[in-house]
């Protein structure tokens, strides 16, 4: 990746904060029932819900998101 990339990412204020989740995931999401959130990661459904699409521009492209026409 180049580093010119890596600070377009970071320069988007939504990336930017699901980063900051991503560095402590204990803290900022629910306990999985197998397995171990350091090592295994967060699932992409609990970023989803602790965004809270309904309140502000959901960053994500899911089917849930989208405004019907």
């Amino acid at each position: 990746m180049e580093l010119l990339d890596v600070f377009k990412a970071l320069s988007n204020e939504t990336r930017l904060q699901i980063i900051q989740w991503l560095k402590n995931p204990e803290i900022h999401f629910p306990k999985p029932l197998h397995g171990d959130i350091n090592e295994d990661g967060v699932c992409v459904s609990d970023i989803h819900k602790k965004w809270d699409c309904r309140n502000r521009p959901c960053p994500f492209t899911c089917p849930c998101c989208k405004t019907p026409d």
